[in-house]
């Protein structure tokens, strides 16, 4: 086996290239024109008959390619122009260029260009390049053109021969070989424009369009030619006037050898997610695969920027990262708008950057913000390359739009302005109208890889210190010195080529490889290579069209850190043949050639089934589908960041008839009856059917407990009501305590055993505080219905021994009565004093601890060590999870994967106050930015709930830098009650056995959404108790964004205090849905955890172990 090194390290650093002392400390450096000879601009002109107000994408920009197209070993570039020639420059060496347009006859014809990409597509062994095009719309003509490469520097436009030469709306083009027959077909990317025919039902996809919607070409060969004939139709591709398609990526994102395409659409329509089925067709996956999209999705770019072997997926949007732009820009839509487009069948949509983190088995969690990349401005290409060759995939995003159309001042100026009104807009002049949008241009990002699921942008650190108008972008090793050199074609200015000086100011290593096909694939498009050093793993793969209007195909580049070998490389061709090369030294470009390769082997990267912890599980009988009842009351509380209204289902066990069987209680929502499932001798269950349940069908259960209630040793069952349709004292809020006859019927309990209660319930948690052998109620509330924020009457239950209930809260809470908005308690010795104390988490509320002194309850918060704890709590569960004997806690809160980031320094704050006197309770909840504390909702959502706001600022530009005391006064801020939160984080409490806790956050996975529930068991039966986590909140409002990101977890124990978080293709814990409880279940002999979804079916998963 032979490899040739093209070029070592050594001997690639030539001394003009090298970074003069004062840009030592940049990581790029931008070249001028008068230095590279790269002096291509793409220039727009305006006018009355083509614009922004003519063509929705006039402002889009253009492509660049970069490819070796005389096999010089240099990386030449090609930049599409909208509206004048294209270029081509060929690469001299040393970041000089020579301008070869004219004589290699590629300017190319048209009237609008948009994206370009090179491959061989004749395969001949010479680079190729295919140019997209606008054509047959209002006077602009042009169609696609296809470059064919002569060897000789020259080339020959051959688009009709080769059966490319469509017209329409094409935006860009991907060559791969998508029935691994040999040869490269093509995926055409196509944009669309508002029609008519553009809106209705998702069904619209189905629908064919002859200039917007994708194609698909077959590479076919006829008497002897090469031709692509279009196979959209039965490949099962959709081709509509909704495919709004703004980026296309080639990947084989399930590990099954066969090439798979991603495809970002704008507007409405959701992203498809084609998935190569191995027999010449496709199916869109994307609402299989991935929860929630971008809602106007741009460019995309798919890699494994984690290293874990899995492909993981960016799309771009167009959320503003500075407050001065974010506050007049379009944001989410108005929730009557948004549940109407998932009514029509779209699916969720909200406007920010995604990052998609593969999880195996075609699942994803969307961590756009907690990774810190989700607010970028209006983005455009989004490009998964390692700059600094630490071994970690960084992020590089141009954006920037030449003219906003999306501003609110603008909007605002066609709907309603002083010189004329919405019907006579039509015969306004263009100029008038486009010369309204602000022109604002934007630093482009550069995110470095912290390699702990997060990014932190390093644009200016690293030398991004202009603004522009980049569009589209691409990376390549222009000088072969073994860094990652980043291009990008920009409006109205000359292009950016950014030198690299990482091989010269860091101390990484890096390692390349150029690839050489077989037959009529020679660039090897389709390959996969994978490296293993220190037992990290890196994958890439070469697919050349990523980004935005863009392609690369160049080396295929690898940054080692500090690791000077590579242990082992695996090479996947195209055709699934393999090479594994052993020992490769670092620093080197390597040619690997296929002839060299061994026998196909396919690797799916889905781990071992035999390995798995637990598995999903059918019981007999037991099958519930929770059902929510639709009400919203985020159409009456405006400022309130998510509903209240879908708590359920509540769940319960015990052994209810005494048979030494557990049973199960699910609680429901409004309208639909509870049930309780009585497990039967063979391990199945049977539906009862209790009178009590359909005399209650109009209460919503939220929690519910088993427990000896009159101690006649039996189980008892209490029901907490909830649900913000009832006001306060409704009959419909008031709590059930269900007497058990001692044969599992359960009736309710006699007048008077319960003091009459109906809050808005939100836990109940049994224990005996007063040791006297009973079992008393701790009752929660969460929320005074129409009042979020207000801190709502808790309830103590004392029990006299017969079932008989006494409120108890004034005399033994004294001034806890109302500690907050409690989510959920448990009762816990955490002092180890001989009596119950009890823990309260809650919305804006500490970790509370309230100690038990003789009956009686004191706040402990504070010498327990949980002075700043202050969050968004969902949950707490108690166990000692070291071992040591005493009660440690592990506390749900809402998460990291949130745009607001609290501390203790800079928390997010809550103000409520009736700001415009109308009676009505205002909730102004502010987070941080840049040291500053602005409000999180957005303008219009204030001014709904605030009227008299729009007086006060009649432009949206009048909201920038306002802070809540600029907008409300320091006088009304400062009456106002306020509440805090200074961390998100879901977190272990250790106990330390003298009565404080330990903090500690759980795992960046147990992050990703909010904890629900929580409960331990030894997993593994190695002695050391594990967690499974439960949560997800789709109630959220669009402006925070639907929390949909888990699929539950398995943390294994590591240490006493450590935990390992298992995907769930390693753990076999896979829930779906909006999952709020969990509890365990002895069923014929095994364990079983049962899951609560609201509004879906319960999930039974059976121990292996």
């Amino acid at each position: 086996m032979k490899h040739s090194v093209i070029f070592l390290l050594a001997f690639c650093l030539i001394g003009s290239c090298k970074p003069t002392m004062n840009e030592e400390n940049k990581l790029l450096t931008l070249l001028p024109p008068s230095e590279t000879n790269v002096d291509f601009v793409n220039k727009l002109t305006e006018t009355e008959q083509f614009n922004m107000i003519q063509y929705l994408y006039f402002n889009n920009g253009a492509g660049v390619a970069a490819g070796d197209i005389n096999n010089d070993g240099l990386v030449d570039l090609y930049f599409t122009s909208n509206q004048n020639p294209n270029k081509l420059y060929l690469n001299k060496g040393n970041f000089v260029f020579e301008d070869i347009t004219g004589k290699a006859g590629v300017a190319g014809q048209g009237d609008w260009k948009t994206g370009v990409t090179m491959a061989d597509v004749n395969g001949d062994g010479f680079l190729d390049i295919y140019v997209c095009q606008v054509g047959n719309y209002k006077g602009i003509h042009g169609r696609n053109q296809l470059f064919i490469n002569q060897g000789d520097l020259t080339f020959k436009e051959e688009a009709e021969k080769y059966g490319l030469d469509f017209q329409g709306f094409s935006t860009q083009a991907a060559f791969f070989d998508y029935d691994r027959d040999g040869d490269l077909d093509m995926y055409l990317l196509n944009h669309s424009v508002h029609t008519s025919r553009s809106y209705g039902a998702s069904d619209l996809r189905f629908e064919h369009d002859s200039l917007a919607g994708d194609r698909l070409y077959r590479n076919d060969e006829i008497k002897g030619n090469r031709y692509f004939n279009d196979v959209t139709t039965q490949a099962g591709i959709f081709n509509s006037q909704i495919g709004y398609g703004l980026g296309v990526n080639i990947n084989d994102i399930n590990n099954d050898g066969w090439p798979d395409i991603y495809i970002s659409n704008d507007f409405h329509e959701d992203d498809y997610f084609f998935i190569n089925n191995g027999n010449g067709t496709f199916t869109d996956k994307f609402k299989d695969y991935m929860r929630h999209t971008t809602r106007s999705s741009m460019g995309n770019d798919v890699a494994d920027f984690n290293n874990d072997g899995l492909l993981d997926v960016i799309v771009l949007d167009m959320l503003p990262d500075e407050e001065k732009i974010r506050v007049q820009s379009g944001g989410e839509d108005e929730y009557d708008l948004y549940l109407m487009k998932i009514g029509y069948g779209y699916g969720y949509q909200f406007v920010r950057n995604n990052l998609q983190l593969n999880l195996g088995d075609g699942i994803f969690s969307e961590i756009g913000r907690l990774s810190g990349i989700f607010a970028t401005d209006w983005s455009w290409g989004p490009l998964f390359c390692d700059v600094d060759n630490d071994g970690l995939k960084d992020i590089f995003i141009a954006n920037g739009i030449y003219r906003r159309a999306n501003d609110l001042n603008y909007v605002k100026f066609l709907t309603d302005n002083e010189f004329f009104s919405a019907e006579d807009n039509k015969n306004t002049p263009d100029k008038v109208l486009y010369e309204k949008m602000p022109l604002y241009p934007c630093y482009n990002f550069i995110f470095r890889n912290n390699g702990d699921l997060t990014f932190t942008n390093m644009a200016k650190e690293w030398g991004f210190d202009t603004r522009s108008f980049s569009n589209g972008s691409v990376y390549a090793d222009l000088d072969n010195d073994g860094d990652l050199d980043l291009v990008a074609n920009n409006i109205n200015e000359p292009a950016y080529i950014y030198r690299n000086n990482a091989s010269e100011t860091r101390d990484n290593h890096f390692l390349s490889f150029v690839l050489k096909g077989k037959g009529l694939n020679p660039f090897a498009i389709g390959t996969r290579i994978t490296i293993f050093s220190n037992k990290e793993k890196q994958v890439v793969e070469q697919y050349p069209t990523r980004g935005f209007m863009s392609s690369s195909l160049g080396a295929l580049h690898f940054g080692l850190g500090r690791n000077d070998k590579v242990d082992s490389v695996v090479v996947r061709w195209p055709d699934m043949t393999v090479e594994v090369i052993k020992d490769v030294a670092s620093n080197q470009i390597l040619t690997l050639d296929a002839v060299n390769a061994g026998k196909p082997r396919i690797d799916t990267g889905t781990g071992n089934k035999n390995d798995l912890l637990v598995s999903r599980a059918n019981i007999p009988g037991l099958d519930f589908r929770h059902q929510e009842n639709q009400y919203y009351d985020l159409n009456r509380d405006f400022l309130v960041p998510h509903t209240l209204l879908s708590e359920g289902p509540a769940l319960a066990v015990a052994d209810v008839n005494g048979d030494g069987l557990e049973d199960i209680f699910i609680g429901t929502a409004s309208e639909q009856p509870s049930a309780l499932f009585v497990q039967q001798t063979d391990g199945s269950f049977r539906d009862k059917l209790l009178p009590v349940f359909i005399k209650d069908l109009y209460s919503e259960d939220v929690d519910a407990v088993f427990f000896d209630a009159d101690g006649d040793r039996d189980q008892d069952l209490y029901i907490v009501r909830g649900g913000c349709e009832a006001s306060l004292g409704d009959p419909l809020l008031a709590d059930r305590l269900l007497i058990n006859d001692g044969t599992g019927d359960l009736k309710e309990s006699e007048k008077g055993s319960l003091p009459f209660t109906s809050n808005n319930g939100s836990c109940v948690a049994a224990g005996d505080f007063d040791n006297d052998g009973d079992i008393d109620l701790f009752v929660g509330s969460r929320v005074v219905p129409g009042a979020y924020g207000i801190s709502p009457n808790q309830l103590l239950l004392e029990n006299d021994g017969r079932g008989h209930f006494k409120d108890v809260t004034e005399k033994r809470m004294k001034k806890m009565r109302k500690p907050g908005m409690v989510t959920d308690a448990v009762w816990v010795d955490y002092d180890k004093d001989g009596d119950q104390d009890l823990i309260l988490v809650g919305e804006w509320m500490k970790v509370t601890v309230l100690r038990n002194d003789n009956g009686y309850f004191k706040d402990a918060t504070g010498s327990a060590g949980l002075k700043e704890t202050s969050g968004w709590w969902n949950s707490i569960y108690a166990t000692d999870i070291d071992n040591d004997g005493d009660t440690d806690l592990i506390a749900g809160n809402i998460g990291l994967n949130t745009k607001m980031k609290p501390s203790a320094k800079e928390p997010v704050e809550m103000y409520l106050n009736d700001f415009d006197g109308n009676g009505t309770l205002d909730q102004i909840i502010c987070a941080y930015e840049d040291g500053i504390s602005y409000p999180v909702a957005q303008v219009d959502e204030l001014k709904k709930q605030i009227p008299g706001l729009d007086k006060k600022y009649p432009n949206y530009s009048d909201f920038a830098g306002k802070t809540a005391k600029d907008i409300f006064g320091s006088k009304a801020i400062n009456r106002s009650l306020k509440k805090k939160a200074v961390m998100f984080e879901s977190c272990l409490f250790l106990n330390d056995g003298k009565g404080k806790f330990i903090k500690s956050a759980l795992p960046t996975e147990a992050q990703f959404s909010p904890v629900r529930d929580i409960i331990s068991h030894d997993l593994d039966k190695d002695g050391k108790t594990d967690i499974l986590l439960v949560g997800n909140d789709y109630t959220a409002k669009p402006n925070y964004g639907r929390y949909d990101a888990s699929y539950g977890w398995c943390l294994l124990s590591d240490t006493a205090s450590t935990f390992n978080a298992l995907f769930p293709s390693a753990s076999g814990f896979r829930t779906d849905g909006d999952t709020r409880k969990i509890v365990m279940l002895d069923a014929a002999g095994k364990k079983y955890f049962v899951v609560g979804v609201n509004n879906g079916n319960i999930q039974i998963f059976k121990c292996l172990r």
